[in-house]
């Protein structure tokens, strides 16, 4: 008979702080900004996270809500407005140790304003990715 334990989906609430480290866009020197290893401004971040197994499967599920400094280069001001991200994975793990994991994300911004005035388009990223750990 299967535990209680395993009938409850792992529940967990996230928080994060980014500092502004590396080299930012502005400083860079290679074309398109290829060397930048940072984005230059600080960023805090909520979320809430949810996992369960189901025999060998695992189904895993996150959303977060981040919010963003204004940042200044020269005489442009850049906000960000609040950021929404989401992450859906499962995965299946073989008898032999191999598992096979999915996963798809998606991240946007709210809105952008660059000194003070609203730019159109805000943009959203979407990511997938397949894992094969042996």
């Amino acid at each position: 008979m299967a535990s209680d334990a395993y009938k409850t989906p792992g529940i967990a609430l996230t928080a994060s702080l980014t500092a502004p480290s590396g080299r930012a866009p502005e400083q860079a020197q290679t074309p398109l900004a290829v060397d930048a290893t940072g984005a230059g401004y600080w960023q805090g971040s909520l979320g809430a996270t949810a996992e369960k197994m189901i025999g060998r499967w695992l189904l895993a599920g996150t959303l977060s809500v981040s919010g963003v400094r204004p940042r200044r280069v020269g005489d442009t001001t850049e906000i960000l407005g609040p950021q929404l991200a989401g992450l859906l994975a499962g995965g299946y793990g073989f008898r032999n140790g191999t598992a096979v994991m999915a996963t798809l994300g998606c991240r946007g911004t709210t809105a952008v304003f660059v000194n003070g005035k609203p730019i159109e388009g805000a943009p959203v990223l979407t990511t997938a990715g397949l894992f094969i750990l042996r």
